[in-house]
C-alpha cells in the first residue's frame, strides 16, 4: 500500500462506494498500485483487473478520487467514500470497455465492501453521479451495462464467511514491495501492524523461532488485512 496520496480517516466515515475507469488500455491493478505509491495528487483505495484485485489505500483513510469545484451529488465526498477503480481496454474502434473477469472481480470486490460497511445498493455510484465527469465511461454510455452491473451487487446477500473468503482473496492476490524486510521484535513491526501482532502473540497463534517474530513484510500484511477482515476474532 502506498504512504502517500491520502488524508487520515476512519472507518465510520464509509457511507460510498464511488466506481471508476483508469482510462487506459492494457494497465493492470498492480501496475496502478505500483505508480500510486509515489505522490500524484489523486488514488483510489482499489484497483481492478481482469487478473486480480490490489488494495493501494487502507480503507480507513481518506483517497482523493472524486473531489471537485463543483457537485453534482449532494452527499458523496472524498471523505465518506471508498474509490474503486476498474482498468480498461479499448476496442477496434476506440471505444472503451471492461473485461468480463475484471468486472466479475469487482462485483466480488463491492459486494464484500457492501457487507463489511454496511452501504446499501443505492450508495454504490459512478464518478459521474458525483462530479458529472464521464467516469467510469462504459458505465456512463451505456446505462443497460451499469444498471446490470447494480443487479449483479443486489443479486444475494453475502453471508459472514463469503466476506471473510473474498478478504482473504483479495489479500492473496496483492503483491507488497519490501518482500525481504523481516520483523524479530514487537518494537521493529510498524505501527500499522502492531495491534495484530499482538494479538496473534496473546492467542499464540504467532510463535516466531529461535530469531524471534521472524515476521516477513509479505506476511505481516497478510496478517493484518485478515485481522481486520476478523479472520482472528
Amino acid at each position: 500500500m502506498t504512504t502517500k496520496n491520502f488524508n487520515v480517516g476512519n472507518i465510520n466515515r464509509i457511507k460510498y462506494i464511488v466506481i471508476h475507469f483508469t482510462a487506459n488500455n492494457g494497465d493492470t491493478a498492480l501496475g496502478n498500485t505500483n505508480y500510486f505509491k509515489e505522490y500524484r495528487g489523486s488514488s483510489a483505495h482499489y484497483f481492478v483487473d481482469e487478473n486480480g484485485i490490489y488494495q493501494s489505500i487502507e480503507d480507513k483513510n481518506i483517497a482523493w478520487h472524486c473531489g471537485a469545484n463543483k457537485y453534482k451529488h449532494s452527499y458523496c465526498r472524498n471523505t465518506n467514500s471508498l474509490g474503486v477503480e476498474l482498468c480498461s481496454r479499448k476496442d477496434s474502434n476506440g471505444k472503451y470497455y471492461f473485461k468480463d473477469k475484471t468486472v466479475e472481480n469487482a462485483v466480488e470486490l463491492i459486494k464484500m465492501l457492501m457487507a463489511k460497511y454496511n452501504v446499501p445498493l443505492a450508495n454504490v455510484i459512478r464518478h459521474y453521479d458525483v462530479t458529472g465527469k464521464n467516469c467510469p465511461e462504459p458505465f456512463v454510455r451505456n446505462i443497460k451495462a451499469w444498471q446490470n452491473f447494480k443487479d449483479r451487487l443486489e443479486a444475494d446477500n453475502m453471508t459472514e464467511a463469503e466476506v471473510k473468503k473474498i478478504a482473504t482473496k483479495i489479500a492473496n492476490d496483492m503483491i507488497y514491495e519490501y518482500k525481504d524486510k523481516v520483523y524479530n521484535t514487537y518494537e521493529e513491526v510498524p505501527d500499522w501492524g502492531k495491534a495484530t501482532v499482538r494479538k496473534l502473540l496473546n492467542k499464540g497463534i504467532l510463535k516466531g523461532s529461535e530469531k524471534g517474530l521472524d515476521l516477513s513484510y509479505t506476511l505481516l500484511r497478510l496478517l493484518v488485512i485478515n485481522d481486520r477482515a476478523g479472520l482472528y476474532d
